[in-house]
């Protein structure tokens, strides 16, 4: 919301100072270029330098003379437009496809750029067609560019739209007005006087008359030039001076007077031309004119061609400037248009000369000269722009909503200065386009002001969404382990698990599917989001090799050896903490390997070897005593085979486990008597036993 207080008028004269968001305002503090117009190649002075840097370009003026021409240049001094009869030609001096045909006319001596108050990209570009020498038909037409077209360098939109079909001079002037987004047109009506067209966001509205002036049988030529309330006009064919006070909030003229200069008609003289270009002292109490045709008749430079009248004494001065001729393949004519540049120096352009004369400290009583030499000769013109700093429209940037620690630009234009507040979270609460980081909810108010006593007021507020909650920490699992993404989820957030660059939307809790690098991001359905990087880290498992079963001869000790991991503890069954495990009994044992977090656990079945019991006779009657030749306990696979007295084998078990009953091959029962028998027990003690049994019956 935009708050308009109250002006309070304090003169006259209005400052003003143009700062736009993305550079794309002008004004005179910046101005940092002047262009000298050429039939054959265009002089571009760049007045980042000091002395200003010469840079011929490759155009013309597109005529058999070039006077018009004009340019406009963002808050830095880039130059980001400038036109002529040709065309409007881009920052990188190309020329825009729209402006082909443009009505601009080489030998009018301006052409306006007026910002469009309806918008911070468009300006108007205004001029007259001349179709008669005498200018009895030059009417008025306009066209707009627009700079965001052709990827931010511009082009024409609208070309060559009727502004006002009476005849016009070929001066033009462009004003702000103070306390508003509005710019005054400025122009000379023939036989009529001077007008004014209010340019407003809804257009340029129909001229009004503000004084009368008849510049007689001249038609009007000549420039007109605004500068810190002052009006002036040269009127050439005529050896006057026409000067106003000019108040740019009302628009209305006052104090307007004629002053004659005296005439330089001769019988010698090839043309009687009168004053041409006018331009002001930077102090404003000073007012310059030029000649820009004083030659006599066998081309030599007769009489004064630059003038100077002080608008507080009414004095009157004038010297003759002679013409820059070396190495110059053009005539020298006379002065063309002069400009105030920001060395605070003038720049005339030597109209059929090869160089621009510099008239330093023109506010001095006695000004020097100095002349920079170019390489073509120059025609009339030099660029135009707008006399007093520009202000574009006072606009703020909208309300937004940015995520809890997120930075975002405000911005304002239209101000000399700017406060906003409240200060905190504010990178520069001065600056037309701060950074702000809130930590909460803010309404930011604006300041600004636009000189004149004119202050606007504006607010934004930043509306701070919080971010999801996140806190996971690095995970360190076990080998074959899975971690399980497991924590309450927050209302209305979605959870998405980013894993080598692969984005998967993810419900809680979530197994995650291997060890690794992960992020995890939550996203409020506002679009707020907090993302973490975690690693799971799968550590690997101890090593335990230990066999199924071991069996164990002799005497104990009997020992379980394990190679030691360094890191590894160890803890068995028995309550040993070391590798290995002694023991003297048979049994199954177990025993921990602990790694960090992680353990392992492992079994192990041990068999002392015992030698088979003796046995001698058995007496399979079926009365349930020494029915079998049982050895005691025995290892899996034991071979056992028996013979008869003569050597025959009756019997053979690869398993044998005390089931014999003196019982033969096909199961039928043995005769009572002596048997021999031979057993193997599979073990680490690899033994072998031999004996006979006797068979009763």
């Amino acid at each position: 919301m935009i708050v308009r207080e109250q002006p309070s008028r304090r003169g006259l004269f209005w400052s003003f100072l143009c700062l736009l968001l993305s550079h794309l305002g002008w004004g005179q503090s910046s101005v940092q270029h002047l262009y000298f117009n050429s039939t054959q190649q265009i002089v571009e002075l760049d007045f980042a330098t000091e002395p200003p840097t010469v840079r011929p370009l490759d155009q013309g003026s597109g005529g058999s003379v070039g006077e018009g021409i004009a340019q406009l240049e963002d808050s830095l001094g880039n130059v980001i437009l400038w036109v002529n009869a040709r065309g409007v030609y881009d920052r990188n001096g190309e020329r825009m496809p729209g402006s082909e045909g443009i009505f601009a006319d080489p030998s009018a001596t301006e052409i306006a750029i007026c910002p469009d108050p309806g918008s911070l990209s468009r300006y108007y570009l205004i001029y007259n067609q001349l179709s008669d020498d005498d200018q009895a038909q030059a009417p008025l037409f306009f066209s707009v560019v627009d700079l965001t077209k052709r990827n931010r360098a511009g082009d024409v939109i609208l070309l060559n739209q009727s502004l006002d079909t009476r005849s016009h001079a070929e001066g033009l002037e462009v004003v702000p007005i103070p306390c508003s987004n509005d710019y005054w047109l400025l122009a000379y009506r023939r036989d009529e006087g001077f007008v004014r067209f209010r340019v407003t966001e809804q257009g340029i509205e129909a001229s009004i008359l503000i004084a009368p002036f008849d510049a007689d049988a001249s038609g009007g030529r000549g420039e007109l030039d605004y500068y810190q309330g002052h009006l002036g006009y040269a009127v050439t064919y005529r050896q006057r001076l026409w000067v106003g006070d000019f108040d740019p909030a009302s628009g209305e003229v006052a104090n307007a007077r004629t002053v004659p200069f005296p005439s330089y008609v001769s019988g010698t003289k090839l043309q009687d031309t009168g004053l041409y270009g006018l331009e002001f002292s930077p102090d404003g109490t000073k007012v310059y004119c030029t000649d820009f045709n004083n030659r006599d008749l066998f081309g030599n430079v007769v009489n004064p061609n630059l003038f100077r009248y002080d608008l507080i004494s009414g004095k009157i001065d004038s010297w003759t400037i002679p013409p820059a001729t070396e190495n110059c393949s053009g005539t020298p004519q006379g002065l063309g248009q002069l400009e105030l540049a920001p060395d605070g120096n003038l720049y005339v352009c030597q109209a059929g000369g090869c160089g621009i004369t510099v008239i330093e400290q023109p506010d001095a009583a006695e000004p020097t000269f100095t002349t920079i030499p170019v390489t073509a000769p120059l025609s009339l013109g030099v660029s135009d722009q707008i006399q007093a700093p520009v202000l574009r429209p006072f606009q703020v940037s909208e309300d937004q909503t940015l995520c809890a620690g997120d930075s975002v630009f405000l911005w304002a234009t239209g101000g000399l200065t700017y406060q906003w507040s409240p200060t905190e979270g504010l990178h520069d609460p001065t600056s037309a386009r701060p950074m702000a980081s809130p930590k909460e909810t803010t309404v930011y108010t604006v300041r600004v002001d636009r000189g004149g006593g004119c202050v606007d007021s504006a607010q934004v507020a930043l509306e701070v969404s919080p971010r999801p909650t996140l806190e996971i920490a690095d995970q360190v699992i076990c080998a074959g382990d899975t971690f399980v993404l497991s924590f309450p989820p927050e209302e209305n957030t979605s959870y998405i698990l980013v894993h080598h660059g692969t984005e998967t939307a993810i419900s809680l809790p979530y197994t995650l599917p291997e060890a690794g690098p992960y992020e995890l991001i939550a996203r409020h359905a506002q679009g707020c989001e907090t993302a973490q990087a975690f690693r799971v880290t799968e550590l690997p498992s101890p090593k335990m090799d230990l066999p199924e079963a071991m069996q164990f001869c002799g005497p104990p000790p009997y020992i379980v050896p394990m190679e030691a991991e360094v890191g590894v503890t160890y803890r068995w069954s028995t309550g040993a903490t070391t590798p290995h495990l002694e023991v003297d009994t048979s049994g199954t044992y177990w025993v921990e390997a602990t790694q960090g977090s992680c353990t392992v656990r492992d079994s192990i079945r041990m068999t002392v070897a015992q030698p088979p019991r003796a046995v001698n006779i058995i007496t399979p009657n079926g009365d349930g005593r020494n029915e079998r030749l049982d050895f005691g306990p025995l290892t899996p696979q034991s071979r056992l085979t028996i013979y008869n007295r003569w050597g025959k084998l009756v019997y053979t078990s690869d398993d044998y486990q005390n089931e014999w009953r003196a019982l033969g091959e096909q199961g039928k029962p043995l005769p009572a008597g002596l048997y021999y028998y031979h057993i193997d027990i599979p073990s680490d003690c690899g033994e072998s036993f031999k004996g006979w049994v006797q068979v009763l019956r």
